[in-house]
């Protein structure tokens, strides 16, 4: 039989390389042992598949080295079949226990397979001891983590400080990707330690489209105060147009009254036709009350009450007045003035009537005189038609009766700083 002695150089090669694949393979077993922290048998078995392969190994190579010399010892007589029966029965052994601690591996729970199983979850997780040290992060937080501060979790506490610094509402972070991730954290007791639980949600499918209203909100809110600003604009053009109107009628007026005055006093006409034109000048003349948009609120009634003096005619108020500040005093001036001037040129009144009214959810007035009753049904001219446009404008109504006196009732809604209140 052919002895160990007698085999090639070659062949002490090919032993020594094939016996140190199968040593590597051992090592693994060991390994795989350790870190799953298998049974005792296990580790048992891997040891001295270890051991013995370090020391068949060095075998192997003082056989080697033996042949080079020419000077065998006492492992020259050792046959060759038998040690390549040796390496072959090794790897079986090697091989077996590998596969069969793997199969083992995957069929049983382990601290590796439940670590496994946590980097898997979509959810980031941290555990952490009191002060910030880890004890078990999970792959989903290591990249938060780099994401948020650029480094991994060295100091759980510390990083939890950082989330509430650049967190917003509900401790949401957006990360570049435009993904949000809701953090929380919990204290648990565990033994006499105090372990902190840190927890990042995805929530961007929850939280982006309040995310998206808010925005869509904000734009809406600036959208709202460039019409409030256009339509101040507009309500400002409006009233210079109709003062600019006001202003050509009465210059029309005047026109026509010189031009009438003039007629009067070169005919030498009788002194009825003149009182007539001397009560058209005192009229017009009085009426011209200041612009009202620059008159106070404040200053309103007493502007009124001189101007009604003036024509002979006195303003009585019944209820409470309105509050300085809550409306425009354009209306409330032209309401008036209005019902000032039909009672002066249309029922030769001497008293004028105003009710006002706020108990209710709307605001009412109501406009009477002590003159003569109309005689026929009023037919609304350029005054009222005009006064009725702007009552309508501001959501309001307004109604005209002549019987048994001539009455005018306005009806406004409350609230907001264009109506009263």
């Amino acid at each position: 039989m052919t002895a160990l002695s007698d085999i090639s150089a070659f062949l002490h090669g090919i032993l020594q390389i094939i016996f140190t694949l199968l040593l590597l393979i051992s090592m693994i077993d060991m390994i795989v042992v350790v870190s799953t922290r298998a049974n005792a048998s296990y580790f048992l078995i891997s040891l001295i598949l270890l051991v013995f392969g370090f020391v068949f190994l060095r075998v192997l190579i003082d056989a080697a080295d033996a042949h080079v010399e020419g000077n065998y010892g006492w492992f020259g007589h050792i046959p060759a079949l038998l040690m390549f029966l040796i390496v072959f029965l090794y790897a079986c052994v090697s091989i077996g226990s590998l596969l069969h601690l793997i199969r083992w591996k995957n069929s049983h729970i382990t601290q590796q397979s439940i670590k496994e199983s946590i980097d898997m979850i979509p959810t980031g997780l941290c555990y952490y001891l009191s002060g910030g040290m880890p004890i078990l992060v999970n792959h989903k937080m290591t990249e938060l983590c780099l994401a948020i501060t650029g480094q991994e979790v060295l100091n759980a506490e510390q990083f939890w400080n950082k989330l509430l610094e650049v967190s917003t509402d509900g401790n949401i972070i957006r990360l570049s990707d435009d993904s949000f991730y809701s953090f929380s954290r919990k204290r648990l007791s565990l033994e006499d330690d105090e372990i902190y639980e840190l927890i990042a949600t995805n929530v961007t499918t929850q939280y982006r489209p309040s995310q998206k209203l808010k925005e869509e909100n904000i734009r809406l809110e600036q959208m709202n105060r460039r019409l409030r600003k256009y339509n101040q604009n507009v309500e400002e053009v409006t009233r210079e147009q109709e003062m600019l109107a006001a202003k050509v009628r009465i210059h029309d007026q005047i026109g026509h009254l010189l031009l009438s005055t003039k007629r009067v006093l070169s005919m030498n006409s009788e002194i009825a036709e003149r009182e007539k034109i001397l009560r058209l000048w005192q009229q017009d003349t009085t009426l011209l009350i200041q612009n009202p948009s620059q008159a106070s609120s404040e200053s309103i009634f007493c502007d009124l009450a001189d101007a009604a003096a003036s024509l002979g005619i006195t303003i009585l108020y019944d209820g409470d007045l309105p509050r300085s500040g809550l409306y425009d005093s354009s209306l409330l001036m032209l309401i008036i003035h209005e019902c000032l001037t039909n009672a002066f040129s249309h029922a030769h009144a001497t008293e004028l009537y105003i009710d006002f009214d706020t108990s209710g959810e709307v605001f009412h007035i109501c406009c009477s005189n002590n003159g003569k009753v109309p005689e026929n049904p009023i037919i609304e001219g350029g005054g009222l038609s005009n006064l009725r446009r702007h009552v309508e404008d501001r959501g309001g109504s307004m109604v005209i009766r002549d019987t048994p006196v001539f009455e005018l009732s306005i009806t406004l809604p409350k609230g907001g700083e264009d109506y009263f209140g």
